[in-house]
């Protein structure tokens, strides 16, 4: 009796297989991998004007927008912007909305898009006097998010002032190629060049 039903199950199934309908290679169309990382990016990857009209619904951003570049970082821009009440990187943007618009971009090269984007985002939406935190004898590439993303779309708009992050009461007005003395370990001696 086992035997009867095993060799009818098996009869099923193969039945089933050759039943089931099949494609011949001329019935299936290949999509090239660059046209489907390219439709995942339509599909959902946020633009600059996007991400702007979701800071402008979800967010304060405007007056004493904080930036940083060089060896400074978001912790020193988050310290500068909590003094004079003002934003920054980490409290306009949650970890969980990066994290979303990551997945929207889909896999590939769309998702290196994705902070530049933020940048240039924030630093369109950012009003009145803003700050870059930039440690004194850093030299600022030019490939930076600073240069390429933020700093272009301030300039002309908004007053940028570089400030230390060592001491908060060393402040100068910022453009390309301003610099400053270097840092030599003791706060009370920084003087601009």
């Amino acid at each position: 009796m086992k035997f009867f039903t095993t060799f009818a199950t098996g009869l099923t199934f193969i039945a089933s297989v050759t039943a089931a309908p099949t494609l011949s290679p001329e019935d299936v169309e290949l999509v090239p991998k660059s046209d489907v990382n390219e439709l995942q990016a339509r599909a959902g990857c946020p633009s600059v004007e996007d991400i702007q009209a979701w800071l402008r619904q979800n967010t304060q951003i405007g007056e004493k927008t904080v930036f940083y570049t060089g060896t400074a970082g978001n912790r020193d821009a988050q310290n500068y912007a909590n003094a004079i009440g003002g934003h920054f990187w980490g409290n306009i943007y949650s970890t969980g909305q990066q994290l979303d618009w990551l997945g929207e971009c889909g896999p590939g090269p769309e998702q290196d898009k994705l902070i530049p984007r933020m940048a240039a985002a924030m630093a369109k939406e950012a009003r009145g006097e803003t700050f870059v935190m930039i440690n004194k004898g850093d030299s600022v590439r030019s490939a930076s998010i600073w240069m390429t993303a933020e700093y272009p779309n301030l300039k002309g708009r908004v007053k940028v002032t570089a400030v230390n992050p060592r001491n908060h009461n060393d402040k100068k007005e910022w453009a390309p190629g301003t610099s400053w003395k270097r840092y030599l370990g003791l706060d009370y001696i920084f003087a601009w060049e």
